[in-house]
């Protein structure tokens, strides 16, 4: 964050050099599971990249992929379609509005089709990296409606670890019906 802000000082905020440093940042921010910070910066510096340096320019096409990780919601999901209940990697695309806490998910299917299914947090199993809200919660009830981030899932515990941007908020573990996960715009 110093060197980019150092480079915005130095060089200006639509150079190559600066451009350079907010790579780093970037990566530092996705690495320290910063997401909604990381996801703002990106918003407000992808149309500067690509008017400086070029759509097509390598640290712009980096922008952007990164960009769509952050907003693309993977999980593990089981899918029963063959009879035989399978866990598969899914996609999850947003709420369905229909039904509480059930989410539009997009299966593999063996044809290379795509299938979207409705299914409920429960038969969702939450990478790392996810953005989350937390919501129901009763014994820490001043955390709820408080954006996280998952980190890990400790199953001996049966719940996620989450983490928080404001500084003060100490990671915590959840567990998964207290959790609602967050799209991004």
């Amino acid at each position: 964050r110093v060197a980019y802000k150092k480079s915005i000082e130095s060089n200006g905020r639509d150079t190559f050099n600066t451009f350079h440093h907010l790579v780093g940042l970037t990566r530092a921010l996705f690495d320290t599971h910063r997401l909604f910070e990381l996801h703002e910066l990106l918003k407000e510096s992808l149309p500067r990249a690509n008017r400086t340096l070029g759509p097509n320019n390598n640290i712009a096409v980096w922008m952007e992929e990164l960009l769509q990780k952050v907003k693309q919601v993977s999980a593990l999901g089981i899918d029963e379609s063959s009879g035989c209940p399978v866990i598969v990697p899914v996609v999850v695309l947003g709420y369905d509005s229909s039904s509480e806490n059930k989410y539009f998910t997009e299966f593999p299917t063996p044809v290379r089709m795509r299938s979207t299914v409705s299914v409920s947090m429960s038969s969702l199993e939450l990478f790392p990296n996810t953005a989350v809200i937390l919501q129901n919660l009763t014994t820490a009830k001043h955390l709820n409606g408080k954006k996280a981030v998952v980190v890990d899932y400790d199953k001996k515990r049966g719940r996620y670890q989450v983490v928080f941007e404001e500084d003060d908020t100490k990671p915590c573990l959840v567990k998964k019906e207290n959790l609602k996960i967050f799209f991004f715009d």
